[in-house]
């Protein structure tokens, strides 16, 4: 007998004994009968039970029990490391975002416009540079900014003759050629004239001391020197001219000016102040075009000469008396004697005022 056919036999024999307990006295002497009814219901029974119990699919409830508790377990689950294997994973259709990459070493890598074949790093990327470990292969290179060497450099190829660069290193290659050429044609010429016995502390032509440990011979009037040591006296006839700022020439001196509108002109920028005789027993200082001229002290604009002709005074003394200028009557403290003259005259006013003593004013010339 099978599991189930127990479980059935044992159930009914439940139900009988619970019904044998229950009859009364009078159903005693129908047990036989009773019996064989029993009997017969228990087969009709446990023959309808198998049925029901075999028409239930046991596997299917047991599958549908077990995968909705693995779904719950398996939103909570954390899977041991290596306990999935790749290849169990089915990745078709599916494509993984770059952003989710962080970290890591990517093996075997390329792409369309990128093939990594190394073994060992070759291209480091940061901020301020790129480093590469070895060499550089390169169809064209294009460098924008300053290009430093450390080693040497080996051009296989032919530098354009027309570039800026060939140009220089052919115009610096000549002038060493022609440095070092000289220089040892010169200590050629000097060692054989020493041997011949010639003395170069005097150089003369025609009989005539051109140089000697003095100097320059008396005779010698013109010549292009470049440097000269302190000089005793200088003595120039015609024009002279010294650092691109001052310039002499017949009964005229200009500063930052060869053209000197007066005895004296001196430039500053646009502004042209000269100094010449106005006329008998008169100079002149000033301007010759329309420019303001100011004279002052310590940086102050003591006065200022107009180009109208006109002469500008913020505050004048005269022996001990200080003219100055207001709108209203002054309300500070002054010299005695202070004048200041009414800049804003009215009817009825005042021409100015008078100071007779720290904060006194005194009113004159009242205008009518």
């Amino acid at each position: 007998m099978n599991n189930l056919d127990q479980i059935v036999t044992d159930l009914v024999n439940d139900q009988t004994k619970h019904a044998k307990a229950n009859m009364s006295a009078s159903a005693n002497a129908l047990s036989g009968a009773l019996d064989e009814i029993l009997e017969s219901v228990k087969r009709e029974l446990t023959a309808q039970i198998k049925k029901e119990f075999y028409q239930i699919d046991i596997n299917e409830l047991v599958r549908t029990a077990v995968t909705a508790d693995l779904q719950e377990r398996i939103k909570t689950l954390n899977f041991p490391n290596n306990s999935i294997p790749g290849n169990a994973v089915d990745l078709s259709g599916r494509s993984l975002n770059g952003n989710s990459i962080n970290g890591g070493t990517i093996t075997g890598f390329s792409s369309t416009g990128i093939e990594d074949k190394a073994d060992e790093i070759q291209l480091t990327i940061l901020n301020d540079c790129v480093a590469v470990e070895h060499t550089l292969v390169t169809k064209d290179l294009h460098v924008v900014g300053t290009t430093i060497l450390d080693g040497d450099l080996i051009i296989k190829g032919e530098i354009p003759t027309d570039c800026k660069t060939f140009k220089n290193l052919v115009a610096h290659a000549e002038d060493s050629i022609t440095e070092s050429v000289h220089k040892k044609v010169d200590e050629s010429i000097r060692k054989e004239l020493w041997n011949k016995g010639i003395d170069l502390k005097k150089i003369t032509i025609g009989g005539r001391v051109v140089l000697d440990e003095k100097g320059l011979g008396v005779w010698v009037h013109d010549s292009n020197l470049r440097s000269v040591g302190h000089l005793k006296e200088l003595q120039v006839v015609g024009e002279t001219q010294l650092s691109g700022s001052l310039y002499t020439s017949h009964r005229r001196v200009g500063i930052n000016t060869v053209d000197p509108a007066a005895a004296l002109a001196v430039w500053d920028e646009e502004v042209e102040i000269i100094f010449e005789k106005h006329k008998s027993i008169t100079g002149y200082l000033g301007t010759t075009r329309k420019q303001a001229l100011i004279l002052g002290s310590n940086y102050n604009h003591n006065m200022t000469l107009l180009p109208t002709g006109e002469v500008q005074i913020d505050s004048l003394n005269i022996s001990d008396t200080n003219i100055t200028s207001a709108e209203t009557i002054p309300n500070d403290p002054a010299e005695k004697g202070f004048i200041v003259f009414n800049s804003d005259p009215k009817p009825n006013d005042y021409v100015g005022w008078i100071c007779l003593g720290g904060p006194r004013w005194a009113p004159f010339g009242r205008i009518e």
